[in-house]
């Protein structure tokens, strides 16, 4: 039987990111990831349009709150009557943060905390100890979402500068021999630390598609130091070579 093609969406949400990946599969309620969503009713009515009954993986890329601040409606709404989520991953940034956003932050991490206790193995922890970390279906072979940042050292580092873009998870989906990358809102520093542990792991970190973060272009002002949009672009999309 042919699977369908694989269904990525950018949701129009305004200031921020909300990432839906719907599997490829032929059954009529469909099975999807999301990837961040700061706005749980823009998200909910996608889902809704596209019939999806089952949130196997909903990510959160970082805690920023145009990236978070719908999540736990959203996977409040999917654990109950015929819906239902599998996983999430997340991990706390320890970064500080205003008065209003440090309520919210703590508000969803201890919620996030609530539903892993319930249910049982119910989170992906996003740190990675070597080049990747994949997350397959198990009914679909097709389809791999690589984990490739941030390793603990990077997590630390963007930490300790107060940089919560730079603890972005970085995500590649590969589909029948393409290549998405999804790097969350990773800053050039965040680039840069990348594809220097890739050029350690001798790991192809090109792509067909790369979603580029919504804070606008990068200069190159700081020698090695940090990459530009520019270069971002000629060393991991082939064809602006």
């Amino acid at each position: 039987m042919t699977l369908p093609s694989l269904k990525i969406a950018f949701l129009e949400i305004g200031h921020g990111d909300s990432i839906v990946i719907i599997l490829p599969d032929n059954n009529t309620n469909k099975r999807a990831v999301v990837i961040d969503t700061p706005n749980h009713r823009k998200t909910i009515e996608f889902l809704e349009m596209n019939n999806v009954k089952t949130l196997e993986l909903v990510l959160i890329s970082h805690f920023d709150m145009d990236h978070s601040k719908g999540v736990s409606v959203l996977i409040k709404h999917f654990m109950k009557d015929d819906r239902e989520v599998k996983k999430i991953s997340y991990k706390g940034d320890r970064i500080s943060r205003s008065k209003e956003d440090h309520k919210n932050y703590r508000n969803l991490l201890s919620q996030l905390i609530s539903f892993d206790r319930i249910h049982n193995g119910f989170t992906i922890h996003p740190i990675i100890h070597d080049s990747e970390k994949p997350i397959k279906f198990n009914d679909i072979d097709d389809i791999c979402l690589n984990i490739l940042y941030p390793r603990q050292s990077d997590f630390e580092d963007a930490c300790l500068r107060g940089n919560c873009n730079d603890t972005s998870t970085v995500i590649m989906v590969s589909y029948r021999g393409k290549e998405i990358l999804l790097p969350g809102d990773l800053d050039s520093k965040g680039w840069s630390n990348l594809i220097e542990k890739e050029k350690k792991y001798k790991k192809d970190t090109t792509c067909d598609v790369l979603k580029l973060p919504h804070h606008g272009d990068y200069y190159f002002e700081n020698g090695i130091e940090e990459l530009g949009t520019k270069q971002i672009l000629i060393l991991f999309v082939p064809k602006w070579r």
